[in-house]
């Protein structure tokens, strides 16, 4: 909730982070392509306080074959959940902490699979502000700050929104 300018957000109350769609290159920085014959399987890792005691790791499903994934149209419409599990509500406090996106380009058979490809990562802030549903986004480019974008620039759009 903002007011005079200055948001909150109850650091107890579940938000999901859903990722809505992405804008990804059709290939690396060596010029190949993210997959021999189509375009790239792409999904997005959400971690969260990475390096620190309260490290959560998080994946969207993977859209085949496109460089503007819809995750809106996957099975868990675009949530991210845990290896194996499902879409679970996230403290606030939590999302609030160091964050990281990273896309990948899927070749296995599940987000996270030893044979995808990375298309990088950067480290990015949640603010309070965002926590209103409305469609945020995040570009990934060589220059940004405390980046390994893999020397290729990407782009995701997100929501928070209270779990349901």
């Amino acid at each position: 909730m903002c007011s005079n300018g200055a948001c909150q957000v109850d650091p107890n109350s579940l938000w999901d982070f859903v990722v809505t769609s992405a804008s990804v290159p059709g290939y690396s920085m060596a010029g190949s392509p993210w997959d021999s014959f189509s375009y790239p399987d792409a999904y997005v890792e959400l971690d969260i306080d990475y390096n620190g005691p309260n490290k959560t790791v998080l994946y969207s499903d993977y859209v085949n074959d496109t460089l503007t994934p819809d995750f809106s149209m996957t099975t868990n419409k675009g949530k991210v959940y845990p290896m194996g599990g499902s879409p679970t509500g996230l403290m606030a406090s939590l999302l609030l902490q160091t964050t990281d996106l990273q896309v990948w380009d899927a070749d296995g058979f599940a987000p996270g699979a030893p044979a995808d490809d990375d298309m990088g990562f950067c480290h990015f802030n949640l603010f309070a502000s965002e926590f209103n549903g409305g469609l945020w986004y995040f570009t990934c480019s060589p220059t940004s700050s405390y980046a390994n974008s893999q020397g290729v620039t990407w782009t995701v759009y997100f929501r928070l929104v209270p779990h349901t």
